[in-house]
């Protein structure tokens, strides 16, 4: 039986999210000249808000049976996942795209969000089962960032060089199209 939303263990869920989340704004700002991978990440972050509020969230909590708490702990964690992925799609923008530490952090927070919208979607209807194939998006992601601590590349990206200039890269086009087309 998993336990309800809006435990003790949730606040871990939460602070796991700062946490990674800072992380990769340190490895955004590291990475570029000024606040402009921030200014993007917030963009693709509120634009992605949205649709979260309006798609999943609005829906999820009017047919919620959860108490209070627990709804506004599904909710944070929605805001969350939708913030470490524009961070994470920002970073694959950056000049430091090809280093495998950086990937493998991106696939991290790619790895934990996959998982835990899984888990709140399965938490939602009731049919979450702890220690089930859910997890495995968890322990991927703490593989990944592991992996990416200990690659020799990680210290290219940990070094606190001259940032460089902004380089538009695939993925920022793959995002401006599917927003395009998303929008029509």
């Amino acid at each position: 039986q998993a336990p309800a939303p809006g435990g003790v263990r949730d606040i871990f869920l939460l602070v796991f999210y700062v946490v990674f989340g800072a992380a990769l704004v340190v490895a955004l700002k590291r990475s570029e000249a000024g606040n402009q991978g921030l200014l993007d990440a917030a963009i693709f972050a509120a634009g992605g808000m949205l649709l979260v509020v309006l798609i999943l969230v609005e829906p999820y909590i009017a047919t919620s049976d959860l108490p209070p708490r627990g709804q506004a702990v599904q909710v944070a964690s929605a805001a969350a996942a939708v913030a470490l992925l524009a961070i994470a799609m920002r970073l694959l923008m950056t000049p430091e795209a090809e280093s495998p530490s950086l990937q493998l952090l991106v696939g991290a927070a790619f790895a934990w969000v996959a998982s835990d919208v899984v888990s709140v979607w399965l938490t939602s209807f009731g049919d979450y089962v702890p220690g089930s194939s859910v997890d495995i998006g968890w322990l991927l992601a703490f593989a990944f960032s592991g992996a990416a601590a200990l690659h020799p590349s990680m210290a290219s990206v940990s070094a606190s060089g001259k940032a460089r200039a902004t380089v538009v890269r695939w993925p920022f086009f793959v995002l401006l199209a599917t927003a395009l087309l998303a929008g029509s």
